[in-house]
């Protein structure tokens, strides 16, 4: 019985993706020239956990002046999926991320909230060899705070922790009543400043022992 809920965003919290990401929305939008692509870049590291939907309607709309069909978005999604995924797949695991799911297995009800599309994010865990280590999987269109709702609606839990990256991941968090546990970087560091964020971490293998201890004593 998992009596304790564990909630993982994707980019920057699991793989090291969050310039795998960048560099496939700079990608997608280099024949606008250099002035646009920084735009883009500076904003997506900004928005972090925002889903590709939201972004690309953004940037076409506001540094193109530009109003999207829906097949013209469409297009434009295929496009960066193409792009984003070989980029993703390369990318390396947070240090100490493959022997902290392992340890938290038994004890744990493991799930991913990401700005990445469901299916896309599957594909993603199944080529890491992760995906059998979540219960359930959420991703976009749809946003954080709706999976977490969806989750919570499923199963009662004594103990709600998610690990995140983005302010996306703290609202939801917050929202929900869950122990925010940061995961710092040099895109969000704007975020120590926030309050109620439970404990911060910059890889697995300098967890807080006070997060351990939440997990494994979930279990007794």
């Amino acid at each position: 019985m998992h009596n304790n809920l564990i909630v993982f965003d994707l980019d920057g919290v699991i793989l090291e993706s969050l310039e795998a990401k960048t560099d496939a929305f700079s990608e997608l939008y280099n024949e606008y020239g250099e002035n646009i692509v920084s735009k883009v870049r500076n904003y997506h590291l900004q928005n972090g956990g925002v889903s590709r939907f939201k972004k690309i309607e953004f940037f076409h709309k506001n540094y193109l002046n530009k109003n999207l069909s829906n097949d013209e978005l469409n297009k434009l999604l295929n496009k960066f999926a193409k792009i984003v995924y070989s980029k993703v797949i390369k990318s390396n695991f947070v240090r100490g991320f493959n022997n902290f799911i392992n340890s938290i297995n038994k004890s744990s009800y493991i799930c991913l909230s990401t700005g990445t599309p469901t299916s896309e994010a599957e594909k993603i865990l199944k080529e890491k060899k992760i995906f059998k280590f979540f219960s359930e999987i959420y991703g976009s269109p749809s946003e954080k705070k709706s999976h977490l709702k969806k989750i919570l609606n499923r199963k009662e839990f004594d103990k709600k922790l998610f690990f995140g990256d983005a302010s996306s991941d703290y609202e939801a968090a917050m929202e929900y009543n869950f122990k925010f546990i940061l995961r710092e970087h040099e895109y969000n560091q704007n975020m120590k400043k926030l309050s109620n964020i439970y404990s911060t971490f910059t890889n697995y293998d300098n967890l807080d022992k006070s997060i351990l201890n939440e997990i494994f004593q979930a279990k007794n």
